[in-house]
């Protein structure tokens, strides 16, 4: 038989997607159907309706004479890559990839290789990556641990970094070491409070010693010590001009005042006090003061009363103290005042006749009279001190024969021994004791008793 060649032509069906999908009809099996505006194509299986079919994919790419991948899509809208039977690669219908079946990768991640002999697996997330090239190229040259210019900064295995200049924190910046050293001239602070010891339990005891050391020749140091409970200082502390110690807001101590409110001191010694008023208690006469609280008894505690201990002020005394004291002067009353006289105005002044005079005087008196006078004892003249006699009485004392005619009276007197003490009695006494009885052998005028 010969063989007869027929030319035909097949027409398949084709419809839009959304057609397909409003008509959703079930094709016959190894019926093709296809999407004009997707390009997209369907084989029926005699069963499903268009929906539940999935869109023609597959397709084999060979190496040589051995299957290297199957490139295929499933119902579920996934785009997979198998290799020697087993799925690798995923492409989701919403983008996603999945590495060894439908293991997704997080968002971020990158693919890592496992090198010539490893499998594709995904590496660590970059979560928000925006960087560009020219910001990843600044990793390019950088070394860890010292900062390198217009580069990134690594620190290296000790995480210790080195070379970093300026440097500005918009955060807090926190440092758990055990020194930190600052190489600046200036350090400039906002914050006005400094908190040191600023530990999780901090104590008076593990802050004994704490506070500010200037270094110099020696140190210059500013510390709390917890034995006296406060701060000390190992300098002279100079307030400027015009400024003061206070103390719970009072002054205490200024340049040169001493704050009113100090009531209790323990002063030992004070400069020259030039003005003041003292309200304490009195000061005792051991310690320098009276004792007292008025003028009169602060002299008697002193042992210079008025009347007692001292002469009260007399101007003629003071007269006295003014005279200079002159050799052979005498000091005299004038009547109204005390002067110096020497020489025979004093004489004149205190009724004292010349020498010659005196001894001319002397020379009057009775027999023995100069010898009597010269025997006076200090007792005897003590006696004479004050006495008005003239020398004319006292030689009637002397022998002398001479009398006077008088008439004598009762209250007259006279001058008898009484025991060995001179004494002047009245005519009365005498008069009694002759008419007592107890005179006897007495004769007067040539009359017996």
């Amino acid at each position: 038989m010969t063989a007869t060649t027929i030319r035909v032509q097949i027409a398949q069906r084709k419809d839009t997607a959304a057609n397909w999908h409003n008509s959703n009809p079930v094709l016959l099996s190894g019926e093709l159907g296809y999407e004009t505006d997707t390009k997209k194509l369907k084989i029926g299986n005699g069963s499903s309706s268009w929906r539940n079919l999935d869109y023609f994919y597959n397709a084999k790419i060979i190496a040589g004479n051995t299957e290297a991948e199957t490139v295929d899509t499933g119902s579920d809208g996934h785009f997979k890559v198998t290799t020697e039977g087993t799925e690798r690669i995923r492409v989701g219908p919403a983008g996603q990839i999945g590495i060894a079946g439908a293991n997704y990768g997080l968002a971020g991640q990158v693919i890592a290789s496992g090198g010539p002999s490893g499998a594709v697996s995904w590496g660590s997330a970059i979560a928000g990556l925006t960087a560009t090239a020219a910001e990843l190229n600044l990793l390019d040259g950088t070394t860890a641990g010292t900062v390198v210019a217009s580069k990134a900064v690594a620190v290296d295995g000790n995480k210790d970094l080195a070379g970093l200049r300026n440097l500005t924190l918009a955060g807090d910046l926190t440092v758990n070491g055990t020194t930190t050293t600052v190489n600046s001239t200036t350090v400039t602070i906002d914050d006005k409070n400094i908190e040191l010891a600023s530990t999780e339990s901090p104590s008076d005891a593990s802050a004994d010693g704490g506070g500010i050391t200037l270094k110099g020749t020696t140190d210059h140091t500013w510390n709390w010590i917890d034995s006296t409970d406060a701060w000390t200082s190992s300098e002279h502390i100079d307030l400027a001009s015009g400024k003061e110690f206070k103390i719970n807001g009072s002054s205490v101590l200024s340049g040169s005042t001493l704050g009113s409110g100090v009531t209790s001191s323990s002063l030992t010694s004070v400069g020259t006090l030039t003005s003041g008023t003292w309200s304490a208690s009195t000061i005792a006469v051991d310690k320098g003061g009276t004792g007292a609280t008025s003028a009169s008894a602060a002299r008697t505690a002193i042992g210079v009363a008025i009347g007692s201990d001292v002469q009260a002020f007399n101007q003629r005394l003071a007269d006295v103290a003014g005279l200079a004291a002159t050799d052979g002067g005498f000091i005299v009353g004038d009547g109204s005042n005390f002067v110096l006289e020497t020489g025979a105005t004093a004489r004149t002044s205190i009724g004292a006749q010349t020498l010659a005079a005196d001894l001319t005087a002397l020379s009057s008196c009775q027999t023995g009279g100069a010898s009597a006078i010269a025997a006076l004892t200090s007792t005897e003249i003590g006696i004479l001190d004050g006495a008005t006699v003239t020398t004319t009485e006292l030689n009637l004392l002397d022998g002398g024969t001479s009398a006077t005619a008088t008439t004598l009276a009762a209250a007259d007197r006279m001058v008898i021994n009484d025991n060995g003490t001179m004494v002047q009695v009245a005519l009365s006494d005498l008069v009694t004791f002759l008419e007592n009885g107890t005179a006897s052998n007495l004769v007067i005028d040539g009359g017996s008793f």
